[in-house]
């Protein structure tokens, strides 16, 4: 039997598929969310269980989380986005107590324990520590989002992004431009500025280790060297709650998708 979990992003649908029998996930998938919602699921569930030669029948549940996850006729069930990632990540990682998830239109950081929440915060009213704020430094630079963290790794000099807002951020960015500061450095700065927001953030929470590090925005060398860097100085060693010397930020392989995931786990109680 199988259990399907969707996380329908305001930007991103991610699909997975888990054999309950074997306690595995078997196949995956993170398409562009399209304003056709019904329709778009209905094709990315057959097209999956076409491929993996799986009847309807044999899907005991389909289970959503996300942004759009009251907006599917044929959902059995709809969870938190906060409790699906606690789920998924614990399926790639057991030891974590501490996930940072940034996505395109939120940040959260959450505290865990065996994959059960106990506390967590969340910026769902501000792009500044989102993943929207790349898109915007990537259009000004002509660039595509996956290029601006292997820009980043570039950068030489360290400069800063001293605007909260975007909009600000915007204009700052253009003026550094204008003063011909390097694009790598530039790029380098924003991601600064979206750790130093979300971990300022998590400031209240007293997080502790392991942490993972899950959402679109993971996929950014840039962002994760950064994350590490500020993680084992500039803010956290007075904070945790225990040993970091050898801290080191947890990825799962496919850190788009814990949430869809832990939303296919959620048949379980």
């Amino acid at each position: 039997m199988y259990s399907i979990g969707i996380d329908s992003g305001s930007r991103m649908t991610k699909f997975c598929l888990f054999d309950i029998n074997k306690k595995s996930l078997i196949d995956y998938s993170i398409t562009e969310t399209k304003p056709v919602y019904e329709k778009q699921l209905n094709e990315i569930i057959e097209f999956h269980l076409h491929k993996n030669k799986i009847q309807t029948c044999q899907v005991t549940s389909i289970i959503t989380t996300g942004y759009g996850r009251k907006n599917y006729s044929k959902a059995t069930k709809f969870s938190s986005e906060i409790i699906c990632h606690a789920k998924g990540v614990n399926y790639f990682n057991p030891n974590i107590k501490t996930i940072i998830d940034i996505g395109g239109q939120d940040s959260k950081v959450i505290k865990v324990n065996n994959g059960k929440v106990i506390d967590f915060i969340m910026n769902d009213k501000c792009a500044a520590g989102t993943g929207r704020f790349l898109e915007k430094v990537a259009e000004i630079f002509s660039l595509s989002v996956d290029d601006l963290g292997k820009l980043s790794i570039l950068s030489e000099n360290k400069i800063s992004i001293s605007s909260t807002c975007v909009v600000f951020a915007e204009s700052e960015i253009i003026g550094l431009i204008s003063q011909g500061i390097q694009k790598e450095d530039i790029i380098s700065a924003v991601h600064k500025s979206i750790i130093h927001r979300v971990l300022s953030m998590a400031n209240n929470l007293y997080i502790d280790l392991p942490i993972a590090f899950v959402g679109g925005v993971a996929n950014n060398i840039g962002i994760i060297k950064i994350l590490n860097t500020y993680l084992k100085t500039e803010y956290l060693q007075n904070n945790l709650t225990n040993d970091h010397n050898n801290l080191q930020v947890f990825i799962p392989d496919i850190p788009d998708i814990t949430g869809a995931l832990g939303a296919a786990l959620s048949f379980l109680k």
